[in-house]
């Protein structure tokens, strides 16, 4: 078996090698700015609510490095994207469009067997390297928000952890089966591609509106909570209003308004990230096991003149 692993992942050893430098890119960087976000002493600053010049120079050294950290973030996310389709489409689609195939399913158990063990090999590097930055991500985001726990923070999480475990492995799932659909690497890539920036799409912005939909009122001191709004309770009345309810029953600036009404912050308590994320990577398996079938189905009722 391991012989055979190794002739899977030579048959792409050029991907291999482009999302492994993308990868250690990633990390190199997240570590890289997560030691100089540690370095500024901020979380002291943090923890002890120091005023003084010194954390005030460790504040606008911090602000300094988070744009960066941030682009970091964002190109971990579309590494792990990318990981998955160029591995995943390498999986069958060239085999099929040199008809190389029709040499391995006639000495292969199956056509099943075949593709099977293609995807388990490289879809185990796939998982690898996307862990390597999904920890490395998570080890910036420690840095980047340092009071607060990464277990109970939905900060940036998208763009970190897990996360991009699961775009990895949906990216890969999505490029196995159009490169079996389609026989055809450059289209099956195509298709993949924009297919999965769909999925992705419907994951993290559609994920993230249906989360603020259960919006509630948020703890004060809950610095790792996804914000949804900032609306008013109304001390007449009881009840939660927008901002522009509140203004259209009062002007901002007369006198009554903030004896009226008082400012809440609503959102996603940051002790939820866990059955968040959890969610999120449980539909990411279900979609990506979909995908592997499908391809598999591809490949079985393929017939190749």
């Amino acid at each position: 078996m391991i012989a055979y692993a190794r002739v899977v992942l030579r048959s792409m050893r050029l991907e291999l090698r482009l999302v492994g430098i993308a990868a250690v890119a990633v990390c190199a960087l997240s570590v890289y700015f997560a030691i100089l976000m540690r370095a500024t002493g901020i979380e002291t600053c943090l923890t002890t609510l120091d005023q003084s010049t010194h954390c005030a120079d460790a504040s606008r050294a911090w602000s300094g490095l988070a744009f960066p950290a941030m682009l970091v973030r964002v190109a971990a996310a579309a590494s792990a994207g990318m990981t998955g389709l160029l591995i995943g489409v390498m999986v069958a689609a060239p085999e099929i469009e040199r008809r190389t195939a029709l040499i391995a399913w006639t000495l292969a158990p199956s056509r099943w067997r075949w593709y099977s063990s293609r995807a388990a090999i490289a879809g185990g590097a796939v998982v690898l390297i996307a862990l390597a930055m999904a920890f490395s991500t998570d080890y910036l985001e420690a840095a980047t928000q340092p009071t607060t726990p990464l277990a109970a923070s939905l900060l940036d999480y998208q763009s970190r952890g897990l996360l991009l475990v699961a775009y990895a492995v949906l990216a890969y799932a999505s490029a196995l089966a159009s490169g079996a659909v389609a026989g055809r690497t450059l289209p099956g890539f195509i298709v993949a591609a924009a297919a999965v920036a769909v999925l992705i799409a419907l994951l993290t912005i559609g994920g993230d509106a249906q989360l603020k939909t259960g919006a509630v009122v948020l703890d004060p001191a809950d610095t790792g909570a996804l914000v949804a709004g900032y609306p008013y309770r109304d001390s007449e009345t009881g009840d939660i209003v927008s901002a522009e309810a509140a203004w259209a029953l009062l002007p901002p600036d007369d006198p009554q308004f903030a004896a009226r009404f008082a400012p809440l912050v609503v959102g996603v308590p940051g002790r939820e990230s866990r059955q968040v994320i959890g969610s999120l990577l449980g539909v990411s398996a279900v979609l990506a096991g979909g995908l592997a079938v499908l391809g598999g189905l591809a490949v079985a009722r393929r017939r190749i003149a």
